[in-house]
């Protein structure tokens, strides 16, 4: 039993690589997609506890023809077994388009794979995906790059979900002019996307770890513009009764997280100074955990996170809706790409400061959500120091309320967006005194 553990770990430690394709199949790569994809299975089958299964395809149907727009509740829309079947659906089809595409389990596609499964259950679904994963494919085809080198980035282009949702559902236009429609608008969001974003980096200098986000956010403030022009614009963001189900989903993901912390362990050779080493990193990008440290660790430190985010929630007032468990999912993800409970906490306690000082109570879901997604911004207070995280969480929840109208609700990552504008103004603002710093150090 000791022999096949080490043998077991030694595997999980093989290293990942960076973003090519995997060139010869090995035991560390197979082991890391049969965790990814066992625990999209456990939450797919996780639903039949919740629901019956005529209960889960009904619930499934009218997630599918909703909105989809901020902040659409899929538990209060398809019920909670129809939430976290297409959450744990969306996963696993993530997991096996990752490994058709010979894409290697590194931090950035273990990130996208939760990010998705987190948004499962607020804005994504297997319509509003299918026409951006096509334009993703499509666009690599026309730039002669390998698809596995663009898998991730197709995933994180998702968050354009509800403007497909919107147009083919939102407009009142007949089915049959509405649906291609809104597949030609998302097969372009797909398309333009990748290209994008790799643009858009030096915009925040790697400060922000949603940079996909932030993209979207310009992508569909320009496409909402064009819409409200033509008089077809969104304009409300989503409001929907939430579901006492407190109880149960905390059970739900608490389960989950164990599972993950001891998958963690099992698969760590060296857990203590791995975490240790994870602690010290300042998050920025490009960041790769799994790379560097084994799956092992890092799904111990997503562990780590998922307690942390679980406790702020309850801490706060907040409840467990669909949005607020589909981000701690979400965030939880990005423990291999730039996150751990070191570099996020000050963002937290930012947030939580805006909330208490300011006219947006603690316990709403927009203000938790905004707080718990405010740990994108992780990058900066592990690379500033802690009061510079307490800044950036208070202003991030600021900026997030004030651009979503931008975008007409329908980009799923505004806090990335806001993110964005955020990095950019404190991270050029502390670089700048950094140097004066120096400057004048260099002068005595």
């Amino acid at each position: 039993m000791q022999k096949y553990l080490l043998e077991l770990r030694a595997q999980a430690s093989t290293p990942a690589g960076g973003t090519g394709a995997v060139q010869e199949d090995n035991g560390g790569e197979h082991l890391r997609y049969s965790f990814v994809a066992g625990f999209s299975i456990l939450i797919l089958f996780s639903a039949f506890l919740l629901d019956t299964p005529g209960v889960i395809w009904a619930g499934l149907f009218r997630i599918i023809i909703s909105t989809s727009v901020l902040l659409s509740d899929y538990i209060a829309i398809g019920g909670p077994g129809a939430a976290l079947f297409n959450c744990g659906l969306m996963m696993l089809l993530c997991v096996v388009m990752a490994r058709v595409t010979k894409a290697k389990m590194n931090g950035p596609l273990l990130a996208a794979i939760f990010m998705v499964g987190g948004f499962a259950l607020f804005g994504k679904n297997l319509f509003n995906a299918s026409p951006i994963l096509l334009g993703a494919y499509l666009s690599a085809r026309y730039r002669k790059v390998a698809l596995s080198t663009q898998t991730a980035v197709a995933f994180y282009s998702l968050a354009m979900g509800p403007l497909v949702s919107y147009l083919a559902f939102g407009l009142g236009w007949p089915l049959a002019a509405s649906l291609p429609f809104a597949l030609m608008a998302g097969c372009l969001a797909g398309f333009v996307l990748p290209s994008l974003s790799v643009r858009f980096m030096s915009f925040h200098h790697g400060y922000s770890l949603y940079n996909v986000g932030f993209t979207c956010g310009v992508l569909g403030m320009a496409m909402m513009a064009v819409l409200r022009a033509l008089g077809m614009g969104s304009e409300v963001r989503a409001n929907y009764p939430r579901v006492p189900l407190d109880g149960p989903l905390l059970i739900w993901i608490l389960c989950l997280i164990a599972i993950i912390a001891g998958a963690g362990w099992l698969l760590s050779s060296n857990l203590s100074n791995s975490l240790r080493e994870i602690m010290r990193q300042s998050g920025r990008l490009p960041v790769d955990f799994v790379t560097r440290f084994g799956i092992g660790p890092v799904f111990f430190n997503m562990a780590l996170l998922g307690f942390m985010l679980v406790a702020f929630v309850l801490l706060s007032g907040g409840h467990l809706t669909g949005p607020t468990l589909g981000t701690i999912l979400a965030v939880m993800g990005f423990a291999g790409f730039g996150k751990h409970p070191g570099n996020a906490w000050p963002l937290l306690v930012g947030a939580l400061l805006l909330a208490f000082l300011g006219v947006w109570p603690a316990t709403s879901d927009g203000v938790v959500i905004a707080a718990l997604f405010a740990t994108n911004l992780a990058p900066i207070a592990g690379t500033f120091g802690w009061p510079a995280g307490i800044l950036a969480g208070f202003l991030h929840v600021a900026v997030t309320f004030n651009v979503n109208y931008l975008h007409g609700y329908t980009n799923l990552y505004n806090n990335g967006f806001a993110g964005g504008f955020v990095a950019a103004i404190l991270a050029n603002l502390f670089i700048a005194c950094r140097r004066r710093g120096a400057s004048r150090k260099g002068t005595v």
